[in-house]
């Protein structure tokens, strides 16, 4: 049997955080270089889970490693942003905040219910706007969904960790009663 170390995905995750790191080396001399390796250590992104499924090797230490390799490579990338653009610091701080606590808590009550599912600065010349002002752009949307996406996961794992909760007083209070 093939260590789950050795797993199609994780080797997939592997090649994604050596992508991650390449491009977060490379963002203060070569952005354009770093954008490239980023773009497609995220689009990595998007086959491990499928060669997870389609070659039955689905683990716990492949989910965490994606989801810790999500984790690291936005907030990287925050930190650089941070750096580029110094006057939206705040804005990416509540970034990573929101991230993180999200999916900590999140994943926190998939442990405890698993069954509940609730997901160079040039021009670019014909469009006379730079080249990360035009990766903004384009990101944008993508990033309105993913935050929507956390403060979805924030708002309904927290509601079931409060539910739990209540469930165990209410158990608790109920068995006081019976002695």
């Amino acid at each position: 049997m093939v260590s789950v170390f050795l797993f199609v995905p994780n080797l997939i995750g592997y090649s994604r955080i050596f992508l991650a790191l390449a491009a977060f080396y490379f963002m203060p001399s070569s952005p354009k270089l770093a954008t490239g390796l980023y773009l497609l250590s995220s689009f990595l992104d998007s086959f491990d889970g499928h060669a997870a499924r389609l070659l039955n090797q689905c683990s716990r230490f492949g989910m965490m490693l994606d989801m810790l390799t999500d984790r690291c490579a936005t907030m990287c990338l925050l930190v650089n942003l941070s750096l580029l653009y110094p006057r939206y610091v705040f804005l990416f701080q509540l970034s990573m905040s929101l991230d993180i606590s999200s999916h900590w808590l999140h994943l926190h009550r998939s442990v405890i219910l698993p069954q509940i599912h609730p997901g160079d600065t040039g021009l670019v010349p014909s469009l006379n706007i730079h080249f990360f002002q035009l990766l903004l752009y384009c990101s944008f949307p993508i990033c309105a969904i993913k935050t929507a996406i956390s403060v979805i996961h924030l708002i309904t794992a927290a509601r079931n960790m409060a539910a739990m909760d209540q469930a165990e007083g209410e158990q608790g209070l109920a068995s006081r009663k019976q002695d």
